[in-house]
């Protein structure tokens, strides 16, 4: 979510712009080796990029989940010199081969950012135009989707995550008139009638299910602000948000043993690359920053846990660009990123990941940027190679 661009463009995650921060809070705030940059060569099987279906340009994949006949992606973005976005929804059995699905009407309008398993089926999530509003997508099934018509707390926002806790769907987003700038929040027990949205006192970018209830991520303020948090325990209030990191972003949240653990990231003002933000917490309330070696350089916009360990996904940033970047764990404690191909030399990011029904394969998606433009890429990998990560 970019509160510096027009509202129908922002992606999930808010850029904080020209983060001045001063270099004695950073240091202080984590340890000295979250200053260091992604390691060049780590040794392990890279991703290999999956057979996705022919797409038209400036379109991302923005979430993913296991589900349906295997995986379920969602994204979307605008064509050249359309201002109504379009919606894209992938599907795959096996996470190395993807198809689009047909939406017809107004599914395939918009732009869903969120994707979330309900026991009625799935429940998709984001924004639509003209002018701006907040979308809602429903598919029992994964394939067949439809859109819900608009509804009173829809005018004027965008909804930017969503999650299934306890008995209901908790959604996250924005007040949007060109632009993203004030955060709100939604409660619907079945997907189909939302409620009036609350302010949140926050911006956030997603919203997770955890130990502690809802847990919405995001930023204090739109531009330049610190990485904060709110939680609704109960499904009844929001709490105020809680500053824990002086700039940048939180994007992810997930229980762990220790709790729960929150990650995203903030910019080195030294030199403009990104720094990896991680959190634990036992309650939700008191927070301590996560010291993990290896734990740096990734801009962390998604945790997905398996059966053997954890997988952040999000971008890491090389000569003024952006590249796609995982980072793996078993512990908690040591990180080790998984490679890309070595003959890829494309820009990109990730923006969620997922592990299959089987447990091992992993998948994570977001965009590549190619000649003729950014186009929505996903990866795949034997998760049960991860394990023998350095």
């Amino acid at each position: 979510m970019s509160a510096s661009q027009p509202a129908r463009r922002w992606p999930r995650r808010p850029v904080l712009g020209s983060i001045l921060v001063i270099g004695g809070l950073l240091a202080a705030l984590a340890p000295t080796s979250v200053l260091a940059q992604l390691p060049e060569e780590p040794s392990s099987q890279p991703w290999q990029r999956a057979d996705a279906p022919f797409t038209p340009t400036d379109l991302q994949l923005w979430d993913v989940i296991a589900g349906g006949p295997g995986f379920i992606a969602v994204g979307g973005g605008f064509e050249a010199g359309q201002e109504v976005g379009t919606a894209a929804i992938w599907v795959s059995e096996d996470g190395r081969t993807w198809q689009s699905v047909a939406l017809l009407g107004d599914a395939a309008t918009g732009i869903p950012r969120s994707i979330t398993a309900t026991p009625d089926g799935y429940v998709a999530v984001g924004s639509g135009c003209c002018p701006d509003r907040a979308a809602v997508w429903l598919s029992s099934d994964g394939i067949a989707w439809e859109r819900l018509p608009d509804q009173p707390g829809f005018a004027d926002a965008a909804m930017l995550g969503v999650t299934w806790q306890d008995d209901r769907l908790e959604a996250v987003g924005c007040s949007a008139q060109l632009e993203c700038f004030g955060g709100l929040a939604w409660t619907s027990s079945d997907g189909q009638a939302w409620s009036l949205p609350v302010a949140l006192e926050l911006m956030p970018g997603d919203v997770s299910a955890t130990s502690a209830g809802a847990l919405a991520v995001g930023s204090s303020q739109p531009y330049e602000g610190s990485a904060a948090l709110a939680a609704n325990v109960d499904g009844s209030a929001w709490s105020a948000a809680s500053s824990i990191a002086p700039s940048g972003s939180l994007d992810a949240a997930i229980d762990a043993p220790m709790g729960i653990l929150a990650a995203g990231g903030t910019t080195n003002p030294r030199n403009g690359r990104a720094v990896t933000l991680a959190f634990t917490s036992p309650d939700g309330l008191a927070w301590e920053p996560l010291q993990g070696q290896g734990l740096e350089g990734v801009w962390v916009e998604d945790i997905t846990a398996t059966p053997d360990g954890w997988l952040l996904t999000g971008w890491s940033t090389k000569r003024a660009g952006q590249l796609p970047a995982t980072l793996w764990t078993t512990d908690l404690a040591t990180f080790s990123a998984i490679p890309f191909p070595h003959e890829m030399k494309e820009g990109g990011q990730l923006h969620a990941g997922a592990v299959g029904s089987d447990g091992t394969t992993m998948v994570v998606v977001g965009s590549t940027i190619l000649n003729r433009g950014e186009v929505p890429t996903a990866w795949v990998r034997d998760g049960s190679e991860a394990a023998t990560t350095d």
